[in-house]
Parts: structure tokens; C-alpha cells; sequence
């Protein structure tokens, strides 16, 4: 087999296996687009980034502070 017929069978199996993954509309403005592992992912980063006013503050300040 080439490599075309080898990414085609490829882009097939993960075609089919995509849809269960795909989010609800009740759960997920973005579904079916954003994947649930995808926005746990993205919940997962936010937590990490903490507090966004805060955040957002601080990058205000040091924005400020740099001219």
C-alpha cells in the first residue's frame, strides 16, 4: 500500500471514532466541534491559571509599569 491509501484508511478509522468524544450542546456551547477531552483539557488550564480578575490585574499593572 502507499502512503496516500495508508493516510486515507487512517483518516477513515479515526473519522468513525470521533463522534464519541464530540460534546452535547447542553454541556458545551462549542459542541460538536470542542471534543471532551479537548474542554477538559482547556477547565483543566483555567483552574490552573487562577483567579482571571487577578490575573488579568496583574498583567494590567505590569503593562503599565513597562512603558
Amino acid at each position: 500500500m502507499g502512503p496516500v491509501v495508508d493516510a486515507v484508511a487512517r483518516a477513515e478509522i479515526v473519522s468513525a471514532c470521533l463522534p464519541r468524544f464530540a460534546s452535547e450542546p447542553h454541556k458545551e456551547p462549542r459542541a460538536p466541534q470542542n471534543l471532551y477531552p479537548i474542554a477538559g483539557r482547556e477547565n483543566q488550564l483555567r483552574h490552573q491559571l487562577g483567579d482571571a480578575l487577578l490575573l488579568e490585574r496583574s498583567l494590567r499593572v505590569a503593562a503599565a509599569t513597562s512603558k
